[in-house]
Parts: C-alpha cells; structure tokens; sequence
C-alpha cells in the first residue's frame, strides 16, 4: 500500500497521518513546504499542499523515514493503568511488545463483518514493516510496555 508525502528541495519527507495534521519546513535557502492531510494514498481524501507536490512510495520503501515521524498514542501503563495524559512515542521508540500487542488489540477487537478503513491499514502495514525493519537491522526494542 502506497501513502503520500511532500519531499523537500533538502530532502525531507513531510507525513501527514490525518486532516488537519499540519506539517512545515523551510529550507536553508528560505524555500516553504507544507503538508496537511496526507494520511490516506486515496486522491479524494482531503489534503492540501504547498511547495512541492505530494509523492506516494510503498510503506515498505521508506519505512525509514515513516519511523522517524509517525508517532503512536500510549493511555495505559504495563499493568493496564490509565495514564494521566497520552504519552506520544515515535514508532522507532515503541517496544516491539508494544507494538505486538497493539497489533493483536485491534486483530482480536474486529468484528465479523467489520469494514476496515484504508487508514488502519495504512497504520497496521506500518507496524507491521517496522517490525519487518527491526528483523532486518538487527535492532531489539524489548522494553515493557
């Protein structure tokens, strides 16, 4: 599944996970770039633009930037507590348990004959080639949850 990004003259690539996810960047030289809304590879999805044109590669082609960008919300601590604010945590920083077990959460939660949105598969292929990344590069992220 292929998702869209805006790259920069310097190149930076600029994610937008969702509408209204406003991402900036200017250059050295002064050039603007921004993009919002960019968390779908479906064109009638809304997304704007600025700079530069959105480009859409496989998840698994540039994983290693997603990694870098793409941050997961954590609401309960290893013992299932509520945590008194969401802590945000790039992808790269999230325990491969964690990641497992968000994985199985939404696997086991889905209804029979729930329709899976183009977002959560967007989400789900990205953890998933993370994990797939992790095996590759010989990197272990066993911290607890």
């Amino acid at each position: 599944m292929k998702i869209q990004y805006v790259e920069t003259s310097d190149g930076i690539k600029l994610f937008s996970w969702f509408g209204h996810d406003y991402k900036t960047h200017t250059t050295a030289s002064g050039e603007f770039f921004m993009f919002d809304g960019g968390g779908s590879s479906l064109p009638e999805e809304y997304c704007r633009y600025s700079g530069s044109k959105p480009k859409e590669s496989e998840i698994s082609e540039i994983i290693g930037d997603i990694r870098l960008d793409f941050k997961w919300g954590k609401n309960y601590d290893a013992d299932n507590n509520r945590l008194p604010t969401t802590e945000w945590i790039l992808l790269k920083d999230l325990s491969t348990d964690h990641i497992i077990a968000i994985l199985k959460y939404f696997t086991e939660k889905m209804q029979k004959d729930q329709k899976i949105s183009d977002a959560w598969k967007i989400k789900h292929l990205i953890f998933l080639e993370e994990l797939n990344y992790r095996f590759k590069n010989n990197i272990l992220c066993q911290e607890k949850i």
